[in-house]
């Protein structure tokens, strides 16, 4: 529980875009998780069984890999932003 509260902690401390950015790619995370389980269950049900199996591995495969991606990004634009912001305080 305490590595829940302190990783939202920590989220809270990012940059309002990279806050945006996290949230953004967990909204797809879950979306590609739900498309993934709704393509497993309506696959007996489809023309082509195995092209919707591909789909719903494809989906499984792909998801964290957004979560990542999301996560890698909003680091990054979190140190840049951060960065400028820190060069804009210091010429006034």
């Amino acid at each position: 529980m305490k590595l829940i509260k302190k990783a939202v902690g920590s989220i809270r401390k990012l940059h309002k875009f990279s806050r945006n950015v996290i949230h953004g790619s967990l909204q797809f995370t879950i979306i590609l998780y739900i498309f993934a389980f709704a393509a497993y269950y309506l696959a007996p049900y489809t023309p082509d069984y195995f092209r919707t199996m591909a789909y719903y591995t494809a989906a499984l495969e792909i998801a964290p890999v957004t979560l990542g991606a999301g996560i890698i990004v909003a680091l990054i634009s979190d140190l840049a932003l951060r960065k400028n912001e820190d060069n804009d305080d210091s010429s006034k």
